[in-house]
């Protein structure tokens, strides 16, 4: 999953190297209303992200949405 102008580019070439169930969200708030659905109990979410994209945002958004988010 990723977000941002940019990260489209990586999206694309990830889905063409095989991987599967890579997206694209146009903006940090549906980015983070789709990782509140995939996320599981006990799963790892590694969050990369340049200052300017105040990715934070996204991570305090799934952290208000139950204990174990």
């Amino acid at each position: 999953m990723a977000c941002g102008p940019l990260s489209e580019h990586t999206i694309n070439g990830a889905d063409k190297a095989g991987m599967e169930r890579c997206c694209h969200y146009d903006s940090k708030e549906r980015l983070a209303r789709e990782l509140i659905k995939a996320v599981r109990p006990g799963d790892v979410i590694w969050f990369k992200a340049s200052r300017g994209m105040r990715l934070e945002d996204v991570i305090q958004t799934l952290y208000g949405k139950g204990e174990n988010a």
